[in-house]
């Protein structure tokens, strides 16, 4: 379903409520970084920044084949995104585009009682969907069930996806329901902003008027 709204702010109502929700990072490897998408995106860096402060399960979830001389246990995820992300971490490798395929991680997120899901990654058109559960034939007439499918509640939005266009976001089968695409990452970030360099900007003439740096 898609929304007008803010992926931020939902997250943290939800967290501020105490419902049990994590981070799903999909496919953030060194191989999907490309363009702009080689740095860590102010976007990114703020969900997990946040998430992680307040405990949330942060999920790095990828391929094993990307680098098949380190299997079974190695983590892919590209370094400028694990530095975010330094505890409360489980990493996953998957051998389908759905993570949720043959993989223990539907298990591992019930017995931490987790009831939402906020997806963050790469590929949009294939392991972002198909981990969602908004998967056709397109990739596969056995893509497995997804987080909609398993009733889990899904939270993204473009600006922490990357890799394709998400014009699933507008579907309506029943299970959708549990997805919420939402318009924007933050509602007060461009206010935000502009507060801050005002503040930066006087904050620097008083300190030039008193001579103090």
């Amino acid at each position: 379903m898609y929304k007008l709204g803010s992926l931020f702010d939902e997250v943290q109502i939800c967290i501020t409520n105490g419902v049990k929700i994590a981070l799903l990072i999909i496919d953030e490897d060194p191989m999907a970084a490309i363009g702009e998408q080689r740095n860590v995106t102010p976007n990114q860096q703020r969900l997990l920044s946040y998430m992680q402060i307040n405990n949330c399960l942060i999920c790095s979830i990828n391929f094993p084949e990307y680098y098949p001389e380190r299997c079974p246990n190695y983590d892919s995820t590209r370094p400028a995104l694990k530095l975010l992300y330094n505890g409360h971490e489980y990493h996953l490798q998957k051998p389908h585009y759905n993570a949720f395929r043959e993989t223990s991680l539907h298990p591992d997120l019930q017995e931490l009682n987790i009831t939402h899901l906020v997806i963050m990654g790469f590929d949009i058109n294939y392991c972002i969907r198909a981990t969602i559960g908004v998967s056709d034939n397109s990739i596969g007439k056995n893509v497995g069930l997804g987080a909609t499918q398993l009733g889990y509640k899904v939270m993204t939005c473009d600006q922490v996806l990357h890799g394709g266009c998400a014009t699933w976001s507008a579907s309506t089968p029943s299970h959708y329901s549990n997805l919420v695409f939402y318009s924007h990452f933050e509602s007060d970030y461009y206010i935000r902003m502009l507060v801050e360099s005002t503040f930066s900007h006087y904050n620097s003439r008083i300190r030039a008027m008193l001579n103090i740096w």
